[in-house]
């Protein structure tokens, strides 16, 4: 079959980074202007990083699980250039708070959340240190967030 060059136009127009084969998008994404690298390069990996959550939560490794969620919450700040400097800062206390595993932005492009995996046994010195600290750089927001611990056992939920 012969292809008219409106075909093949056609069949540019309609392609979409998640038809790009991998091994293809590294091959060639040093071609592709910097900012578009970068937000393709968030794309094509972030796909591993769900792959890679799913086998830690699969096998019981909250560690690697937590890892995972903190990788993807830096490469989309780094990367996709997400987040509002509140919502960064939320996520950099986070990943140096302890009893925190991990977590990244929900949202966060809209002023959104962060949502954590964290020790349960370790709920309330979290809840103090996170605010304590982020009121520390953001002052005028003082009563202006809430923070929510769900069990998520069957689903999330609200609790205490």
């Amino acid at each position: 079959m012969i292809q008219t060059a409106f075909e093949a136009e056609q069949e540019y127009i309609d392609t979409r980074l998640r038809d790009v084969d991998p091994a293809v998008f590294e091959k060639w994404k040093h071609q592709l202007p910097a900012t578009l690298a970068k937000r393709a390069n968030y794309f094509m990996t972030e796909f591993s990083r769900v792959n890679e959550a799913l086998e830690a939560y699969r096998q019981g490794d909250i560690e690697k699980l937590g890892a995972v969620m903190f990788a993807s919450g830096l490469s989309s700040t780094q990367e996709w250039e997400s987040g509002c400097p509140e919502m960064i800062a939320l996520y950099n206390i986070m990943t140096e708070t302890s009893g925190i595993y991990g977590g990244r932005f929900s949202g966060a492009g809209f002023k959104g959340c962060c949502r954590t995996i964290s020790d349960p046994s370790k709920r309330e010195s979290i809840l103090s240190s996170v605010s304590q600290r982020y009121l520390e750089q953001f002052p005028e927001l003082k009563g202006q967030y809430s923070a929510h611990v769900c069990k998520t056992a069957d689903g999330a939920r609200k609790i205490g």
